[in-house]
């Protein structure tokens, strides 16, 4: 059997500007700080734990106390509810998750860079068949790398058996990167200059969402 290990914002989920929008606003309201580089690729870790910690240490001067984390992700997942419009799934995630739960070759696990409490709110307003599936968020660890390795663990110990062939999605450079360390293939998922940039990371093939669920069915057989 196989595993298809997704990540979530802008790979599963449309929900990529609005996650930046509020995380940024969760700081200005906590702690009045504006201004935050939102150059993810530029942090030591794009999630969301370790983006926090290092955000409030440069405005504190110290490292940040969980509490004040804390204080972060709470405003930060009242914002995402406040939003009040359902999160729409990229195009095609819902039947194509489903297809490869169906599957017999093939299970599923997420990887998420976000905190596990707005990773499971997104994927619920977004309508995604995912209930059961093994999840890994930035309450895990810090390091995407880490994340994903908790995310394969769980799923190996859900299916009670190693994987002939891992594979990550996911619509972020970083995405490619820490799947490329891990010694597994990438598909990216992005259109335009985005699509563009995961080519550059060396992503193993690009879809623009999963409408052509063959498509990207034959993507997931062929890396």
């Amino acid at each position: 059997m196989n595993l298809a290990v997704f990540d979530i914002d802008g790979t599963l989920t449309a929900s990529f500007a609005l996650d930046e929008a509020c995380f940024v606003q969760a700081f200005a309201d906590v702690f009045g700080l504006t201004g935050i580089n939102t150059d993810w690729a530029s942090y030591p870790h794009v999630t969301d734990e370790s983006m926090a910690r290092v955000i409030l240490r440069e405005h504190l001067g110290r490292p940040a106390t969980p509490a004040e984390v804390g204080a972060v992700k709470t405003r930060f997942l009242t914002l995402l509810r406040e939003a009040g419009e359902p999160i729409p799934p990229i195009p095609g995630a819902s039947a194509f998750v489903q297809r490869l739960r169906d599957d017999p070759g093939w299970a599923v696990a997420l990887a998420t860079g976000s905190w596990a409490a707005s990773a499971q709110f997104k994927l619920a307003s977004a309508g995604l068949p995912v209930a059961g599936l093994p999840l890994a968020t930035s309450d895990d660890a810090l390091s995407r790398g880490e994340i994903v390795r908790h995310a394969c663990a769980l799923a190996e110990a859900q299916g009670g058996q190693t994987f002939a062939k891992i594979v990550c999605l996911g619509d972020g450079v970083w995405d490619v990167r820490t799947a490329h360390a891990l010694g597994y293939p990438c598909i990216g998922i992005g259109t335009g200059a985005q699509a563009e940039r995961l080519r550059a990371a060396r992503a193993a093939a690009v879809l623009a969402d999963y409408g052509d669920s063959d498509a990207a069915f034959e993507a997931l057989q062929a890396v």
